[in-house]
């Protein structure tokens, strides 16, 4: 009777053990989604794409929701998301860094192509990830 205990014990802490990392692996997908998501609308110049990736909650959303019509109008930049590492998950937060890279296609030459390494805190909104804030952690300029 223990053995049996014990089988189903262990097989209940496998699909435990499983489900966890399926949900995980899920999540993960779903904040890259959101990220490239967010890139994609930029690159489109696309304001209403762009702000459904931000959580609305988020103290930058009024801000971006002004700044990036006026971006759109005087540059045409090329966005380019080029490394993704997710820090940490929780069950309505989530970290994750970011290698990204701007360059200007077209607009004044005082906008200068850029690299930044940004950290990104997502958090969920009616059950999705949304962007809620970004920090640089450092850019460099392109040549």
């Amino acid at each position: 009777m223990n053995r049996v205990i014990a089988i189903v014990t262990a097989l209940l802490l496998s699909v435990l053990i499983t489900a966890g990392c399926s949900n995980k692996k899920a999540d993960e997908e779903a904040l890259r989604t959101v990220i490239q998501k967010n890139l994609k609308a930029l690159q489109d110049e696309n304001l209403e794409d762009y702000l459904s990736t931000l959580h609305p909650e988020s103290p930058g959303y009024a801000k971006m929701e002004l700044l990036c019509p006026r971006i759109f109008e005087i540059y045409e930049l090329k966005h380019d998301l080029v490394n993704t590492e997710v820090l940490n998950i929780s069950d309505n937060e989530a970290r994750v860094r970011t290698t990204q890279e701007a360059r200007r296609i077209s607009g004044p030459e005082n906008y200068k192509d850029s690299r930044s390494i940004t950290v990104h805190t997502l958090k969920k909104y009616e059950g999705e990830w949304k962007l809620f804030k970004t920090e640089d952690e450092s850019m460099e300029l392109l040549e």
